[in-house]
Order: structure tokens, then sequence, then C-alpha cells
């Protein structure tokens, strides 16, 4: 079994797809796409320390967090979870936004609860903190081709967009957030349909 662990901390809405193997019902995050500043850095650099969670600490305590920085987190990460005997496959920089990294963490016949609490013991000590500080601070782009095949899927839906959409917030903004439903609906699937390659995908905005 494979389970699709989304990287992002924060995003307003969050919908997961897993394309291989299966999961639990999709997340859902609750908070506002608002970058973090230096000092809520350096905040999440002191409350890591505190748990002691010193290489995250040493990430962030800069107040910034680079896509190196992102990078070796999610190493961390990785390594973590083989110490558990999981295997990762990605990541792989999600078309949808251009900055998140997906992946899927296979946990063989392992009792789901107990492998979800690993998981989220890996990601607690090696990337919650970092990923929240550089996934919200980063412009969400999304693919050219993932754009226009999302803004075809709504208009086909009788709604209606202006074709100049770059990103996710943007879908919703021209629909309504009545709506957002519907936006999702169409990013998963043309994603899931341009990017075969893609072990699981993830929509926040």
């Amino acid at each position: 079994m494979r389970l699709s662990v989304p990287a992002l901390a924060g995003a307003g809405a969050l919908l997961m797809l897993v394309l291989a193997g299966c999961s639990g019902a999709p997340a859902n995050e609750s908070a506002s796409h608002e970058p973090l500043s230096s000092a809520q850095i350096e905040a999440l650099a002191d409350q890591e320390r505190e748990a002691g969670h010193e290489e995250q600490a040493a990430f962030l305590e800069d107040g910034l967090v680079t896509f190196e920085e992102y990078d070796a987190s999610f190493v961390l990460y990785a390594d973590c979870l083989a110490a558990k005997g999981f295997t990762v496959e990605g990541p792989q920089v999600s078309p949808v936004d251009g900055v998140r990294y997906e992946s899927t963490t296979d946990i063989g016949t392992r009792e789901q609860s107990a492998a979800l609490a690993d998981i989220d013991e890996c990601h607690a000590a090696y990337s919650t903190s970092v990923a929240q500080a550089y996934e919200l601070s980063q412009p969400q782009v999304m693919d050219p081709p993932l754009a226009e095949a999302t803004a075809d899927c709504l208009t086909e839906k009788g709604l209606s967009v202006s074709g100049e959409e770059t990103a996710v917030a943007d879908f919703v903004d021209s629909v309504g957030e009545g709506e957002d439903d519907e936006v999702t609906a169409c990013v998963l699937d043309e994603a899931a349909r341009l990017y075969p390659e893609m072990t699981s995908l993830s929509v926040g905005y």
C-alpha cells in the first residue's frame, strides 16, 4: 500500500488525489496562503529547537528557507522513513503550483494507522516547519498546459474564466469560492490526465 502525504503545511484549502496505491480520505488544512515573515520563520526555528528538532531549526534560524534547504529537509524526512523500513517515491515538483514536493510512501503490509503515526513523526521532526516556511513564501504558478486544460474544464461546466489564470487561487477568484470544489475537481482530473508519471497530486490555495 502506498500513502501520499502532502508536504504543504498551511494552505487555505488542500485536497489530495492518490494516483497509485490507496490511502485514507483526502486531507484538509485550514489557514490562509500568506507568506511568513522573517520573524515568524525565526519563531518557528525556536519552536523546533525547543522540540529537539535541531536540523529544522538550523534551516529556519536565519528567517529564510531556500530551495536547497527545502530539498535537504525532504531528504532528511525520506531518510527517517527509510530507517523505519518505508520506501519513498519522489519527490516530484507539483505541476499544480510549481513549488510543492509530492511523494508517496510504500508502507507494505503495515497497519495504516501505525504507519501514519511513523510518517507523522518523521514529518514533524524534519519537514513540517521548513515546508511551511518555504512553500508559503513562493509564488505559485501552475504549469501552462494544466492551466489551459483547467480553464477548458471549468468552461465546459458552465463556469466563466478569463483565460489569464495562472494559479488555483486565480481560478477560485474567477468562478467564486462557492465553486471551489469544481476547481479542485478540474485541476485534479486534468493533472492526472496530463501527468501520468505523478504518483500523487494535491491542490492548495
